[in-house]
């Protein structure tokens, strides 16, 4: 405290109380010693937050985002899914398999199934990003076929793997031609949008799709999760685009081939032999459906 002489003092109190002169502030920092260069007066503070909503916009992106691979049968879902898992560290658990998901998440997570059934369960705002894969649905029924030939709980069950491996070629191809295979939901994309729209809002038929590109990212205009709908050759030549735009990162460099693919499988010759013998009709049966989804997505090149 400054002290105060005996004239200050007689003189403030021969003035009334509100003439009183008001004390100087205390200095609560030493000036700085005149030897010392002035620091340059920068504008730092909207650097500073600049920086500041940057880092947390980075952190955002790159945490770990939970994913949904629901998808109909037979479009790339297993190859997504392994690259994802070998390549990215994800956790892989089927929806119809698991009791509880909950204790899976923030532990970068893929919730896989098919549109198939019904019984689709989960909490929306736990996911951040929902695949869907497009290929052109007479591709997809013959697939389909051989993929759950040996299955008893599908309708089109033939038998065991022997006795598939055992039944003409011919045979095979009368019994795939006796159903209709637009009316099952595992292979409908109208079915499968159908639930995208339910969880997310996300309106798919009703929004434009880049075909350049051979994918698109779609968000609800109230935020949320986002729909990530890519063709089968983007999941196969050009995969890394998709996800550097949504921030999905490694620093894993690994080729991962295609899983669960025909070709490679115990029915590969069967299926070959089928395929070959389809007729002209059966493309021309399914020509709507195919023309629905190639007008929409796939390009003519």
């Amino acid at each position: 405290m400054i002290p105060l002489s005996p004239g200050m003092i007689a003189a403030c109190r021969s003035r009334p109380p509100q003439q009183y002169p008001q004390p100087k502030p205390l200095q609560t920092q030493p000036k700085p010693l005149q030897t010392q260069p002035k620091p340059p007066k920068l504008p730092l503070q909207p650097a500073h937050r600049s920086a500041l909503a940057i880092t947390a916009k980075e952190q955002t992106e790159q945490k770990a985002k939970q994913i949904l691979v629901i998808t109909p049968f037979k479009v790339g879902s297993s190859s997504l899914c392994s690259l994802l898992v070998k390549k990215y560290d994800y956790t892989l658990e089927w929806y119809d398999d698991m009791k509880n998901y909950y204790s899976y998440l923030n532990n970068k997570i893929i919730l896989r199934g098919h549109t198939f059934g019904g019984n689709l369960t989960f909490t929306a705002s736990h996911f951040d990003i929902w695949f869907t894969i497009i290929r052109k649905p007479s591709d997809i029924y013959i697939s389909g076929y051989f993929q759950d030939i040996d299955h008893s709980k599908y309708p089109y069950y033939v038998g065991t793997r022997e006795e598939v491996l055992d039944t003409d070629h011919t045979i095979l191809l009368n019994h795939f031609l006796q159903y209709k295979w637009s009316v099952f939901n595992q292979f409908s994309y109208d079915y499968n949008f159908n639930i995208i729209l339910k969880y997310t809002g996300v309106d798919i038929w009703n929004m434009p799709f880049n075909k350049d590109k051979g994918y698109t990212i779609y968000q609800n205009h109230t935020g949320g999760m986002k729909v990530v709908v890519l063709t089968l050759d983007v999941l196969h030549n050009n995969i890394n685009a998709v996800f550097n735009d949504l921030h999905i990162t490694t620093k894993k460099k690994c080729v991962i081939p295609p899983q669960n693919v025909g070709e490679n499988k115990w029915y590969s010759k069967p299926y070959a032999g089928v395929k070959k013998l389809l007729p002209e009709s059966y493309y021309k049966m399914y020509s709507d459906v195919d023309k629905k989804i190639c007008d929409k997505f796939l390009s003519k090149t």
